[in-house]
């Protein structure tokens, strides 16, 4: 700590207490409190859905819980997955049957085997450049060794607590976790708001109790593609501009529907040229054939890739989209495709004549 830290460590107050029960145990009032205040808590806690139980039980009925919750990908945290509803939930039960009061061997694991750093930052990650340009370092060298004389798994006891973070979250899937624990009757709070600092590694939220009435399916699927573009976000800068091609040509494909479905008869094969420089700007050129309905545009198969700044012209004029299995919160930016087979189709204005079509833009690969 004292090698990595970039202030000073002794001004850092003795912990004068320990709660190793349940908040409301050791706690006497009921519905008291106007706000219970948590900075750099909620992802240290045994169980998730615990704490916020035992808020239910001390804040007053117009209380709130204001939460600062670490980012995971600008932390030490960056290389684990974030935190899934099921281990919430399965965590919850199996620590009010067990009457545990350590984390589980399994995240005792994880923890050693992923924790990351970069020595002169710290536990703070500015970027995902650092993660794959070699200034990252684990943790631990020996992931087996978690404590002086002690060795996964043979030594580990779940009643022998370590401080550790538990859960890994970014700021939606901090929103999708507590909207889906509401829906299920886990959670009685819901999000009232949620704010990123675009300068630290933090997020904020203010949670009130209240109750999901009915489920919104639209939202589900926004927050999990925006969950999934969060994992990408901390790389933007890394992928716009080093993790590019350069002076690559790759193949792109054209299937066309005239009436019958796309087959690999109706595929026109382009070559994509790209730029001969770190800048990933490619473009493609292609004839359609005259009874064109729809074109469906496979950027190339069998990579997974982000593409940005796309512009579609189907005989001069932009290109109405149809489908996509890529995913976007603003398809004029950017499509991220979680997938080695991208698909992108566009309607045809109906026409006897040949159908020209033009795409442009920028594209990562992942």
């Amino acid at each position: 700590m004292k090698k990595l830290a970039s202030f000073d460590v002794e001004a850092i107050e003795e912990v004068d207490y320990v709660c190793t029960d349940r908040y409301s145990d050791v706690i006497p009032h009921r519905q008291y409190y106007d706000v219970i205040m948590g900075s750099h808590i909620i992802e240290h806690m045994l169980d998730f859905i615990g704490f916020f139980e035992d808020c239910d039980k001390l804040l007053s009925p117009d209380g709130m819980i204001k939460l600062i919750v670490p980012d995971c990908r600008y932390e030490s945290d960056c290389l684990r997955e974030v935190s899934s509803l099921r281990s919430v939930i399965d965590t919850h039960y199996w620590r009010k049957d067990s009457q545990r009061t350590a984390h589980t061997i399994g995240t005792v694991s994880e923890y050693m085997m992923l924790e990351a750093v970069i020595p002169e930052y710290g536990a703070y990650v500015p970027d995902s450049m650092s993660i794959l340009d070699g200034r990252m370092r684990f943790l631990a060298m020996d992931p087996r060794s978690y404590a002086p004389g002690k060795r996964i798994p043979e030594d580990y006891h779940e009643d022998e607590y370590i401080d550790l973070h538990n859960w890994t979250f970014t700021p939606k899937s901090f929103e999708l976790l507590v909207y889906e624990l509401n829906v299920l009757g886990f959670l009685g709070f819901q999000i009232d708001w949620i704010h990123k600092d675009p300068e630290s590694m933090e997020f904020y939220v203010i949670l009130k109790r209240g109750k999901v009435e009915k489920i919104d399916r639209d939202y589900m699927l926004k927050a999990l593609s925006e969950r999934k573009l969060e994992a990408l976000e901390c790389m933007r800068g890394y992928i716009t501009e080093k993790w590019v091609m350069r002076g690559y040509n790759f193949i792109s494909g054209f299937y066309v529907d005239t009436g019958q479905w796309y087959s690999e008869k109706t595929k026109i094969e382009v070559v994509a040229e790209t730029a001969k420089n770190s800048n990933s700007a490619f473009s493609i050129e292609a004839v359609l054939p005259p009874g064109t309905r729809k074109v469906r545009w496979d950027p190339v198969e069998g990579r997974k890739l982000v593409l940005t700044d796309l512009t579609v012209h189907i005989n001069q004029v932009p290109g109405k989209l149809l489908r996509t299995n890529g995913i976007s919160t603003d398809f004029n930016k950017y499509l991220f495709f979680d997938t080695r087979d991208p698909q992108i189709e566009y309607e045809v204005p109906q026409s006897n004549e040949p159908v020209s079509i033009s795409v442009s833009g920028r594209i990562a690969f992942l």
